[in-house]
């Protein structure tokens, strides 16, 4: 639903006639792919792709509390180069590690947390992580 809603903001094919038909299980456009603008589709898995750089980042920080360390152990996943590739096409996967990278934060959040924990911070964890269950499990095949 993110790369449908990259593709209604920004609407690079508009003049394209992209109304696919249904052919054996694929989508056929009729138009030639160097016609076709990949803005939209690849607009929200880079978004997600590089605010997990971010998130990285801060569950070493909450781990270890050590600007330096969660830097040099963030840089090893920022670095690596078949997330930098696979993380700006249209795929699911930066979405995946976006909401799994998320829960996990809050988990850490939570398990450092004073306060008692409501029904609310529990509910907060579960939509987390639903949502990246949810995911590739409710990916079109």
């Amino acid at each position: 639903m993110f790369i449908a809603l990259g593709e209604i903001i920004f609407n690079p094919n508009k003049n394209l006639d992209v109304k696919g038909q249904l052919e054996r299980g694929a989508v056929f456009f009729n138009t030639t792919v160097a016609e076709f603008s990949f803005v939209g589709v690849r607009f929200f898995p880079a978004l997600f792709g590089l605010l997990n750089g971010l998130l990285i980042f801060l569950i070493f920080y909450g781990l270890s509390k050590n600007h330096f360390l969660s830097l040099i152990f963030s840089s090893l996943y920022l670095f690596e180069n078949s997330s930098i590739v696979h993380f700006r096409g249209a795929m699911l996967d930066s979405t995946l590690v976006f909401f799994s990278f998320l829960t996990i934060l809050y988990f850490i959040y939570l398990y450092e947390k004073k306060k008692k924990k409501t029904l609310i911070n529990y509910f907060i964890l579960g939509c987390l992580t639903s949502l990246a269950v949810s995911t590739k499990t409710e990916a079109p095949i």
